[in-house]
């Protein structure tokens, strides 16, 4: 009887640990203002690290944990950007700007 309690309070825990994550699609800009073409980027928070990818008209969709993130590029560490997770799927564009 124990077993079963402890197995459905771990099951209860790991449902509600990742319903906090969730998916955030948008464009990747450049500097001019333009999407960023099939390019690789990280989404870094606290060590917390998501390589993603944008497609041919510069869209990406990553799961992220909630959160801001640091957006880097993996050709160009000049640039930088950010993006934030939430608790439900949201929809938001990455506008790089050169690193201070």
């Amino acid at each position: 009887m124990l077993r079963k309690v402890c197995l459905g309070i771990a099951l209860a825990l790991s449902l509600t640990a990742s319903a906090w994550a969730d998916f955030v699609s948008g464009r990747v800009l450049g500097l001019d203002g333009k999407p960023v073409q099939g390019k690789t980027f990280t989404a870094e928070k606290g060590g917390q690290k998501v390589s993603f990818s944008t497609d041919n008209a510069g869209n990406f969709s990553v799961y992220l944990d909630p959160g801001t993130y640091v957006v880097h590029s993996s050709d160009d560490n000049t640039v930088e950007g950010v993006v934030h997770g939430y608790p439900q799927s949201t929809t938001e564009d990455i506008h790089l700007t050169k690193k201070k």
